[in-house]
C-alpha cells in the first residue's frame, strides 16, 4: 500500500509536534504549516491524503483554508482541531467539507482512530483517482478571482491528473501547468487589471509603480469586479483549456520576440513564449481577451 501524506495545520508548534511524532511512528508521510496561507502552499505543491487544521490561526484561518479549499473543488479529506465548540463554527465547517473534529486538548488514540476512520473513507482521493482512466470526456467550467494564490493553485487542479488519463507525462504536464498559470495570470495582470507590460520595462521605480498600481486596481472598480473564466474539455484525444477575461482586450500580434537579443532579459514578454512552447495549439479571439489552449495526446 502506498504511504499516505497528512498535512497538519495549526499555529501551536507543541501540538504538529505531538502529531508529527505520532503519524510519523505510524508510518505516514508528514507535512506541515504555521498557519492557513502555508497550508495552501503545501496543497499547491502536493495534494494531501489527508488535511488536519486547526481554526484560530494568525495570517489565515481555518475557515478560510477550508473556503479556498472549497472554492477550487479540492477533494481533500479534512479533519478539524478546535478549542472552539461554537456550533456555528461546527456547522460552518461541515459545509466545507470537513469530514470530522477533535475538540483540544485530545486524546493521540481518539486522534488515530479518527484519522483511520476518514483515510478509510470510500470518498477519498485514492477512490477517484482510481476511476479517471475510465472517464471518456469531462467538462468543467471554473470562475477565478484576481488572487494569484489561487490561480496558481488552479493551474495545479486542471492538470494533475493529466498523466493518469493518458494526455501526457510528468514532465509534460508540469510545461502544461506553467503554460496554464501564465496564461491566468496575463487574464489577470494585462486582461482585468488593464495593467501595461512596459511599466515593468525600464526597472527600479517602474517595477515599484507596476506592482504599486496592481495593488490599487485589485482594491478599485470596476477592475477588481472582473473575473476570469476557465472552460476545461477532456477527451481521449486531447485536453482544452479556454481562459476568458473581462477585460477590454490587448493586441496579443504585436507582443516583442522575448527571444530577441534585445529582449532576452526584459521582465516581460516570457509567458507567450513559454505559452506558445508548450502547448500543441494557442488561438486567441479577434478582442485578444479569450485564448485557447490545446494539448494532443503525446505519441507512445
Amino acid at each position: 500500500m502506498d504511504q499516505k501524506t497528512i498535512l497538519i495545520v495549526d499555529d501551536e508548534e507543541i501540538i504538529r509536534k505531538i502529531l508529527i511524532h505520532k503519524l510519523q511512528k505510524q508510518g505516514y508521510d508528514v507535512l506541515e504549516a504555521r498557519n492557513g496561507q502555508e497550508g495552501l502552499r503545501q496543497i499547491q505543491k502536493k495534494i494531501p491524503d489527508l488535511l488536519i487544521t486547526d481554526i484560530q490561526m494568525p495570517t489565515m484561518d481555518g475557515f478560510e483554508l477550508l473556503e479556498n479549499i472549497h472554492k477550487l473543488m479540492l477533494p481533500v479529506p479534512t479533519i478539524v482541531i478546535t478549542g472552539q465548540t461554537r456550533v456555528e463554527d461546527v456547522i460552518q465547517t461541515i459545509r466545507l467539507g470537513v469530514r470530522d473534529f477533535i475538540r483540544k486538548p485530545f486524546e493521540s488514540d481518539e486522534m488515530m482512530q479518527t484519522i483511520q476512520k476518514v483515510l478509510s473513507s470510500p470518498q477519498g482521493m485514492a477512490s477517484e483517482d482510481d476511476l479517471i482512466p475510465f472517464i471518456e470526456e469531462e467538462t468543467k467550467e471554473i470562475i477565478l478571482p484576481n488572487d494569484q494564490n489561487i490561480l496558481n493553485i488552479a493551474s495545479f487542479y486542471l492538470t494533475r491528473h493529466l498523466p493518469i488519463r493518458g494526455i501526457c507525462d510528468h514532465v509534460e504536464k508540469e510545461n502544461v501547468r506553467l503554460a496554464l498559470k501564465e496564461s491566468l495570470m496575463n487574464a489577470m495582470v494585462h486582461g482585468n487589471l488593464q495593467l501595461s507590460s512596459n511599466l515593468k520595462s525600464i526597472g527600479g521605480i517602474a517595477k515599484t509603480a507596476f506592482h504599486d498600481i496592481m495593488e490599487q486596481r485589485l482594491q478599485e472598480s470596476p477592475y477588481n469586479e472582473r473575473q476570469i473564466k476557465v472552460t476545461y474539455r477532456f477527451s481521449k484525444e486531447k485536453v482544452t483549456y479556454q481562459i476568458e477575461d473581462e477585460g477590454t482586450g490587448f493586441d496579443y500580434q504585436n507582443l516583442p520576440d522575448p527571444l530577441h537579443p534585445d529582449n532576452i532579459f526584459k521582465p516581460f514578454g516570457r509567458g507567450i513564449f513559454f505559452i506558445n512552447l508548450h502547448m500543441d495549439e494557442v488561438v486567441w479571439n479577434d478582442k485578444g481577451n479569450c485564448i485557447t489552449l490545446i494539448k494532443n495526446k503525446s505519441k507512445a
